[in-house]
């Protein structure tokens, strides 16, 4: 073969492997809207059907004013400190991207016009933007619509998403003009279904020829719940959403069938517990093990624990995008547990009066997300450890918060550095012992292995508990017996170690089982909060202890990361007081008060905890 041909066939390969990497991309189309475009949640619920008949993923992306960004934050992480573009840049790479965009959003345009397969820029009419994209799709038109009467008050058009999915309609407004009413009559619509007063003025539409059901009438006292009676055979799971919120997950409730049970006021936590209250009469005897929502309340998760669901809290930093549980994270080929201390190297510390810290993140919740990252950073710089707590929603919607645990340090990464701890349910936080212990340890389980899936070697081995306190008197100085009944059961599920939230103070097992431990917190409630949170001045405290009696030991506490970790707060202190995020990270590279404090990952500290009471006298 002459040296052009085998050059030739080099070539002819190559561009054969590209092409296929290429021919395998699933095909996604975003839609990019601003958050006050009206009907956009209309345009989504029809283009997200109409991807569905495609078999084409659909997302959306909603532009907006982010305000700081910190607690309670109408719309989110900011733009540039939660990483956006990240993440639609991962999209751009792993999909072919079909993006449609209304109302002239220049966020992200010089990505999408160097990535996306095609920009489909969009005016807001809605009949000319379900028609080109019909025909982009290559599926029909629909015969029906179904009108939604937008005006009404208090009523979310995102919930009304099974009335188009399901019917195969397109959706509109029910206030429409003669023209165009005509306008969508001559596109083939001849009839429909209405969500609307039951007595709603429907004469220019019936005077246009078209034949309408009034399917929810907007004017019983909760036509959410109509809703939900109606489909929650087709989609058995319901959210507990605020306005923007419901907007935002739209797709990803259409897209894992997923029922709204909506509220006004993102601050007004008793609407948020009535809606609670409704979503477990409609799940009943339905197998839901996770709840979307923003948070409204510790103690209101308690009838939620009794039906062993956790409480997955999407604010300040909901999901960017949510169609990411395919991505393949990288595989180190040693894990994070390798590459810890031996035991050899525990007991001369130990013999040398070392004192491990560990500082544990809170939460594994995808609000949680921007400010872990920041805390990834600060162990970068410092070589600080730490535990990470995890939920398997931080794996399967934002891989970009986890591939650093999978990545060297000599590389950017932080395996090694930060160990991923399953936090609570590992689905979302709740009372652990507010519940069957049975039924609380299978959905951590459950989730554990949903997290393998991505994690490979670095899946979690301990646990760190969000409330296991409750049923806990406060007095108490002994774990009590629902605590005893949960940790048995998470030992026999295969968990190495666990954290607890009972008997804060002084650092100890609490209960054994063989290598199997339970480790208390230094830590303390703050703010009226249940959970409880370690500081400096804790830590500070307890080492200072230790070595007056001239004691190795080991010290953990949980961070309520977005607390010093959002942009906002590392600027300005939440409420002025807030320790720094690198407060933290300053005061364990300097060894503490006394010089004798070494960092640790929270498994680490398990094993330093056995050898330090194997090596106590009885």
């Amino acid at each position: 073969m002459s040296r052009f041909f085998r050059l030739f066939a080099v070539f002819f390969t190559f561009v054969s492997c590209l092409s296929a990497a290429d021919a395998v991309k699933p095909p996604l189309l975003l839609f990019v809207t601003r958050h006050d475009t009206p009907h956009k949640d209309l345009a989504a619920m029809t283009l997200a059907t109409m991807c569905d008949k495609a078999g084409m993923l659909f997302d959306s992306y909603q532009a907006s004013a982010h305000l700081e960004g910190g607690l309670f934050a109408p719309h989110g992480s900011t733009v540039i400190g939660g990483a956006h573009s990240l993440r639609i840049a991962r999209a751009l790479a792993s999909f072919e991207v079909t993006v449609v965009r209304m109302d002239g959003v220049l966020l992200f345009d010089s990505l999408f016009q160097s990535g996306a397969k095609r920009v489909i820029d969009w005016d807001g009419k809605l009949l000319p933007l379900y028609q080109n994209v019909a025909k982009q799709l290559g599926v029909p038109a629909p015969a029906g619509l179904t009108l939604i009467d937008t005006s009404a008050r208090g009523f979310r058009a995102a919930a009304c998403w099974p009335e188009v999915f399901y019917r195969n309609a397109w959706a509109f407004p029910l206030q429409q003009t003669a023209e165009k009413i005509t306008a969508l009559k001559q596109a083939g619509l001849a009839g429909g279904y209405t969500i609307a007063r039951a007595d709603a003025d429907l004469s220019p539409w019936k005077s246009a020829g078209f034949t309408l059901e009034n399917t929810i009438d907007l004017a019983q006292p909760d036509p959410e719940r109509l809703l939900a009676e109606r489909w929650i055979k087709q989609a058995p799971e319901i959210d507990i959403l605020e306005p923007n919120l419901a907007s935002f997950m739209l797709p990803f409730s259409i897209r894992e069938r997923r029922l709204m049970l909506t509220y006004t006021d993102l601050r007004d936590f008793k609407q948020a517990e009535k809606r609670r209250d409704l979503m477990l009469e409609l799940t009943k005897g339905n197998s839901q093990t996770a709840v979307y929502c923003r948070w409204f309340g510790d103690a209101a998760m308690l009838p939620l624990a009794a039906r062993g669901i956790g409480v997955s809290v999407v604010e300040p930093n909901r999901h960017i995008l949510t169609v990411f549980n395919e991505q393949k994270l990288p595989q180190p080929t040693t894990s994070c547990f390798d590459l810890e201390p031996d035991d050899t190297q525990l007991r001369a510390w130990a013999a040398d009066g070392v004192i491990l810290a560990s500082w544990v993140l809170h939460s594994g919740e995808p609000s949680h997300n921007d400010s872990v990252m920041n805390f990834y950073d600060w162990s970068t710089m410092t070589g600080v450890r730490m535990g990470s707590g995890v939920h398997w929603q931080r794996y399967d919607f934002d891989p970009d918060v986890v591939e650093p645990l999978q990545v060297p340090v000599d590389q950017g990464g932080v395996l090694g550095l930060v160990e991923p701890v399953l936090h609570s349910t590992g689905a979302g936080v709740n009372w652990e012992t507010g519940g069957d212990p049975a039924v609380m340890v299978a959905l951590m389980k459950k989730s554990l292995a949903k997290i393998a899936v991505h994690a490979g070697s670095n899946t979690p081995r301990g646990i760190y508990f969000f409330g296991d306190l409750h049923a806990q008197p406060k007095d108490a100085t002994e774990p009590g017996p629902a605590q005893i009944a949960l940790w048995k059961a998470v030992k026999e599920a295969g968990f190495s170690y666990a954290i607890t939230s009972v008997l804060e103070g002084d650092s100890r097992i609490v209960y054994q089982d063989g290598d199997f431990v339970v480790l208390t917190q230094t830590a303390k409630t703050h703010n009226g909060s249940p959970f409880i949170r370690g500081d400096r001045e804790l830590f500070s405290a307890a080492e200072k202890k230790l070595v007056e009696q001239t004691k190795p030991g080991w010290i953990v506490g949980a961070i309520d990361t977005p607390i010093h970790g959002s942009p906002i707060y590392q600027g300005r202190p939440y409420k002025g007081k807030a320790p720094r995020l690198h407060e933290f990270f300053d005061y364990i590279q300097n060894g503490g008060a006394t010089g004798k404090v070494k960092s640790a990952t929270p498994h680490t500290i398990a094993r330093y905890a056995r050898i330090l009471k194997e090596l106590s006298p009885p």
